[in-house]
């Protein structure tokens, strides 16, 4: 046989299983947490959510995409810029020779 269990310990039992969730929930806020309104906590809940982060970005690349399909009709301008460098009275340098003038004279002598 089972032995038999006093109403009291069953009327405790339930009425901690009741009383600490409620006094759980009830307890004030960290005091370095702000207190949010309800238009601030929905807010601040939609700005982080991430399917809605996700919508944003779709929408940005979407008005990206039609920028750049744009481009073609708007006119563009390219340039080009090239430098070099060579050693003092080398052979192969920067275009330009940079031997002595009477080396190039009896060169050609």
């Amino acid at each position: 046989m089972l032995p038999r269990i006093n109403n009291t310990f069953i009327l405790f039992a339930i009425s901690t299983a009741i009383g600490v969730p409620s006094a759980i929930a009830q307890a004030p806020p960290p005091r370095n947490m702000p207190t949010l309104t309800l238009q601030q906590a929905e807010a601040l809940a939609i700005q982080n959510h991430p399917q809605v982060q996700a919508a944003q970005y779709e929408v940005n690349y979407s008005n990206q995409q039609v920028v750049e399909n744009r481009s073609p009709y708007y006119p563009s301008l390219t340039g080009d810029l090239t430098g070099s460098q060579g050693n003092d009275l080398s052979r192969i340098g920067a275009g330009i020779s940079r031997l002595p003038v009477s080396s190039t004279a009896s060169a050609k002598a």
